[in-house]
């Protein structure tokens, strides 16, 4: 996933490579900008009590990636984002119950990382699930 921040129109992957160095004020900026991209839909969410989660990386060409290093820094953001919006009271291991990575593929025209949460106290045929 690739974020804009301030005026001079520059990128940045978001991947735990690049997290790692960047200064505190680029980190901060770039999270509440991944917050404001995806504040839309998790308007759209119920409240949840326990979580599980699964994500997707849809890379945008055969470059050999390391997954975890691009969903990590996605899943802390997103979780962030679902506790300073109240959809999750923390993001710890007694409200995301369990974590699934799939394996990646490839997108070409829209590289993304697909992100599904359920209700984890629901978890039946009839399970809710939110795709992002």
């Amino acid at each position: 996933m690739m974020l804009r921040v301030r005026t001079k129109d520059k990128k940045y992957g978001i991947n735990l490579n690049y997290y790692r160095n960047w200064p505190f004020h680029l980190s901060n900026s770039l999270k509440r900008k991944y917050e404001e991209e995806m504040i839309e839909q998790i308007k759209k969410l119920p409240k949840f009590n326990k979580i599980n989660i699964t994500m997707q990386l849809f890379k945008g060409s055969y470059r050999v990636s390391d997954k975890d290093n691009v969903i990590c820094v996605t899943k802390k953001f997103f979780l962030d984002a679902l506790v300073k919006h109240g959809k999750l009271e923390d993001d710890n291991d007694n409200f995301v119950k369990f974590e699934l990575s799939k394996p990646t593929e490839y997108d070409k025209e829209n590289p993304r990382v697909e992100i599904t949460i359920e209700d984890y106290e629901s978890i039946d045929v009839d399970a809710q699930h939110y795709l992002f």
